[in-house]
């Protein structure tokens, strides 16, 4: 089952509301006025959007590919532990044509902590979906800004269907989706995401980031 993501932007007095009451997120109006409490759905095209603008993102991608083929091995019966098992990912790696890199060191790149709310989970948040990030309005400005500096065509940039299908990006067979998909769906769901931290920064909101 794939995991899939909400935003919300919401006031204070929201977010205090869903310690005793946290269906109160789910009940929350899309596509709302500027000043509004807002839900936004994106499903699980963040994984998408995370790979297309997050340098980070892609490397640890890499990483659960990797991995992923060193579990099939070991699903076949493979003996895998320790040392072999880090031998055996540097291989499996090596067929993708990737080497690993330690992703701990990389920071959180702006578009990759307001895309999956990197950081730690909001106890107010703590019964809703898996939990969630909470983001202050002056945070929520701060990203907001750098969100800004993000170009269409930096989304753009780094749209592979074979790559991205190689990668398990999503879990989804990129080169089977139909051609417009980037301008269809992945373009416009960062657009969208944009003009969602700039409606909640104009209007001084907190924007929470949750999984489900």
């Amino acid at each position: 089952m794939s995991v899939v993501s909400y935003h919300a932007r919401v006031t204070e007095g929201f977010l205090e509301a869903l310690r005793t009451n946290p269906d109160l997120f789910w009940e929350l109006p899309k596509n709302t006025g500027p000043a509004e409490e807002e839900l936004l759905f994106i499903d699980k095209d963040w994984m998408a959007i995370s790979w297309l603008l997050s340098p980070k993102a892609r490397e640890e991608q890499k990483h659960e590919a990797a991995m992923f083929a060193v579990s099939r091995r070991e699903r076949r019966g493979e003996k895998l532990e320790g040392p072999a098992w880090r031998a055996a990912k540097a291989e499996e790696a090596a067929k993708l044509g990737v080497e690993l890199v330690d992703t701990k060191l990389m920071p959180d790149d702006p578009a990759l902590t307001a895309i999956q709310g990197r950081g730690p989970i909001d106890e107010r948040l703590a019964n809703v979906g898996y939990g969630g990030r909470v983001f202050t309005p002056t945070e929520v400005a701060d990203l907001t800004a750098a969100l800004d500096h993000i170009t269409e065509t930096d989304v753009r940039a780094n749209y592979d269907p074979r790559v991205m299908e190689d990668f398990d990006v999503a879990g989804i067979l990129w080169t089977e989706e139909e051609p417009d998909v980037l301008e269809t769906i992945l373009v416009p769901i960062f657009i969208g995401l944009k003009a969602f931290y700039g409606r909640a920064a104009r209007a001084g909101q907190y924007v929470l980031v949750v999984h489900s």
